[in-house]
């Protein structure tokens, strides 16, 4: 049978919340065959039990497979996924994420019908089992929720969606890989909360010619847990410099492939002259010397070159097939 969808569930320690997440996949409405992957990411409780356990009781005709990926981070178990994944169209689900009941036959429909779309996203409603703190609609971003845009849109100008929900096809994401792009950006794990890695695949999904976008005709709930509605979260979410400075480097290359290379250097000498002479400020101003001899036929091993010959390669050998 072929599978059209595979839900990708990439998991650390969520025995007290993979139940809600399974029981929204089961309520989904579709016709469509789609299959379950979860990524057990070095759990120690019983999420995999748990799982396993509820998706037999349901006798459900979608498969559930258990992927274990034993490189701590998000985005070694998003790849451990995707390696394992048959369905035409991938969607990335949260442990903590419920989705609508008709999240995968949309994302699926629209995905294959729209080819020139390489990846897109719903509206994420917040979810507690306690009040939200006031300040929460000032940084629900840092918690994947709110939307981004009062009606769905193409929104590759901003740069990113977020992972939660993110559906893309198969083919893509898999041509990606084999073109040589890998994740600078680990994403989530023990030490970091940044969504690095989810911002990281937007960049390749741009620098190949897809559009990002938005749909207002789905949504997915996102389960927040108490100990995560504080202060101290969003700080240490937002103290990973070092991935916001790479994202910043994306940028750049972008602005450089579209041909905009005067203004994007204009863009940047500005930052340096408000921010001043920093490590990262000078690191990305060597992008720029490196797409100068890029063009006159001199590659340096840097990132600009490495991320320019992916993108090549992506386009050379699968963008006409997309």
């Amino acid at each position: 049978m072929i599978i059209n969808v595979s839900v990708i569930i990439c998991t650390y320690n969520s025995e007290d919340r993979i139940i809600e997440t399974l029981k929204h996949l089961q309520l989904q409405k579709t016709n469509l065959f789609f299959e379950v992957i979860i990524v057990n990411n070095n759990s120690t409780d019983n999420t995999i039990t748990k799982a396993l356990n509820y998706w037999n009781l349901q006798q459900s005709i979608h498969p559930l497979k258990i992927v274990e990926e034993l490189n701590q981070g998000l985005s070694f178990a998003r790849k451990a996924g995707v390696l394992e994944a048959s369905g035409e169209v991938i969607i990335f689900c949260d442990d903590d994420n419920s989705f609508c009941d008709n999240y995968i036959e949309y994302c699926y429909n629209y995905l294959i019908n729209n080819l020139n779309i390489g990846a897109m996203c719903s509206s994420v409603v917040p979810k507690s089992n306690i009040e939200l703190p006031y300040w929460f609609s000032t940084y629900q971003s840092n918690y994947a929720c709110g939307v981004f845009s009062l009606n769905s849109a193409d929104v590759t100008d901003k740069g990113w969606i977020w992972g939660a929900g993110l559906a893309m096809r198969r083919a893509l994401i898999s041509g990606l890989y084999t073109s040589g792009f890998n994740n600078f950006a680990t994403g989530r794990n023990k030490k970091v909360l940044s969504s690095g890695e989810d911002v990281e695949l937007c960049k390749w999904i741009i620098l190949c010619g897809y559009k990002l976008w938005y749909d207002e005709n789905i949504y997915l709930i996102h389960n927040i847990a108490p100990e995560r509605l504080t202060k101290e979260y969003v700080i240490k979410f937002n103290s990973d410099i070092n991935t916001k400075d790479l994202h910043y480097s994306y940028d750049i290359i972008i602005g450089i492939k579209n041909n905009i290379f005067i203004e994007t250097l204009f863009r940047h000498l500005f930052l340096m002259y408000k921010s001043g002479i920093t490590k990262s400020n000078i690191d990305n101003l060597n992008i720029f010397v490196s797409a100068l001899l890029f063009k006159v036929g001199i590659k340096r091993n840097d990132f600009y070159n490495n991320i320019i010959t992916n993108t090549n390669t992506y386009s050379s050998n699968f963008l006409d097939k997309k």
